[in-house]
């Protein structure tokens, strides 16, 4: 049976709200996944005249999300999470056309700052609509439903989009995409509440001065775990997977009587992620809510990854690597999950407002500068020392976690209530 919370606009329906935005951003990521795909192949094509203008168009938008967090956080304090995410998909759909419409890098740049702000009001408004109207027996769950759903919109605009590409062009694809994102806008309007905004959950501990709620000791654990999960997953994981890769395989092997090189392999590490995300976010999140104490999970969690990290560059039996990193990709799937929760929990204590939108801050710093240490720390470490750092980074944030239960009452309340639907 769905679950109805009761806010201060009425009864609604949190499922059906979550799906909404999850599915309004999954359609969102269409035109920003293709173009992670085409840019690198087509760039000419597209207007560019150097190489290091791909790397810009494709990481500027990362760096302009920083300061437009706060920006937007005060905009939905004033505005409802409709209006917010009918903007969002409006400036999706018009970045979106534009990838297809102009051969210019200054149109393009412009088109990915536009699409920095249009990604801030999707997932900000998602980060502070889910613990509005969710509890701690369902928050897991509503958090995972909603990454579930909108990490596929990203691998559909990549396998879709890449064929189409190939059979029609570029700028039909994308004009297809950004319509996509229009028709989005009806059930937008018609799926999320009119009135429900920041403001209407606002509760004496939002008057609270920022700095005082960053402070906390809290707070700043959540923060730094979700920087480093994004430092280490964004980073180091994803840019050295391909080499880790080349280390265990000399040259092409036969799967299934074909070829698979390094970056085949690679790539369907990375991807298949993105296929079990789906199905497995939700039931994680699920699992989360039912969990006494999240924090010795989540410490748990973190634990395995660093044993995993460990191992990952050591020479091994192919299939043992192949396991390894597949053990890492769950993980990290159940840590982004998790920390949301917690940082909901501890945003439900202090400022909702204040504490995930430096949350949504911190993501995007680790994803940014994530790239950027994983290829210079490889470089100067090497690639042993690399996930030896990473490993430790991990343990120590674990110890952390293990005694936050304690110290400052980082706990739920087993739900024993039925299921979400």
């Amino acid at each position: 049976m769905e679950r109805i919370f009761e806010v201060s606009t009425g009864q609604i329906n949190a499922k059906k709200q979550v799906i909404v935005m999850a599915a309004a951003t999954a359609v969102s990521l269409f035109g920003d996944a293709l173009l992670y795909i085409i840019l690198p192949l087509y760039w000419t094509e597209m207007g560019l005249h150097a190489l290091w203008q791909i790397g810009v168009l494709l990481s500027v938008n990362r760096f302009i999300r920083l300061p437009l967090n706060p920006l937007v956080a005060w905009l939905y304090k004033r505005i409802s999470y409709r209006q917010g995410f009918i903007l969002g998909m409006i400036l999706a759909a018009i970045t979106t056309f534009c990838y297809g419409a102009f051969q210019s890098f200054w149109i393009l740049l412009i088109a990915r700052c536009l699409w920095g702000l249009a990604w801030t009001f999707l997932k900000l408004g998602a980060y502070l609509a889910i613990p509005a109207f969710s509890d701690n027996s369902n928050r897991g769950y509503l958090f995972g439903l909603h990454k579930g759903i909108h990490r596929s919109g990203a691998l559909l605009g990549m396998i879709l989009g890449g064929l189409a590409v190939d059979q029609f062009g570029i700028s039909p694809v994308m004009t297809v995409f950004a319509a996509a994102s229009l028709l989005t806008l009806p059930f937008i309007f018609t799926g999320l509440d009119r009135k429900q905004s920041s403001t209407e959950f606002i509760t004496n501990k939002e008057t609270v001065p920022f700095k005082k709620v960053i402070i906390q000791q809290s707070v700043i654990t959540v923060l730094a775990s979700a920087m480093c999960i994004a430092v280490v997953y964004d980073g180091i994981l994803k840019s050295t997977l391909s080499y880790l890769v080349n280390l265990q395989i000399d040259s092409e092997f036969m799967l299934v009587g074909l070829a698979v090189g390094a970056s085949t392999l690679a790539s369907s590490i990375q991807s298949i992620r993105i296929l079990w995300e789906p199905w497995l976010s939700p039931l994680l999140g699920s699992f989360a809510d039912r969990t006494a104490r999240r924090a010795p999970v989540f410490a748990g969690l973190l634990g395995g990854a660093a044993v995993l990290m460990v191992f990952a560059p050591l020479p091994m039996p192919l299939f043992m690597f192949i396991a390894i990193m597949l053990g890492l990709q769950v993980i990290g799937t159940a840590m982004e999950v998790i920390v949301l929760s917690l940082a909901a929990d501890v945003a439900q204590r202090s400022s909702k407002v204040h504490v995930m939108t430096t949350l949504s801050v911190a993501q995007d710093t680790g994803a940014a500068l994530g790239p950027l240490i994983g290829y210079m720390a490889a470089e100067w470490l090497g690639i042993t020392s690399l996930y030896v750092f990473a490993s430790l980074l991990f343990i120590i944030l674990s110890i952390k976690w293990l005694k936050e239960p304690a110290e400052r009452g980082f706990q739920t309340e087993v739900n024993k209530a039925a299921p979400v639907d």
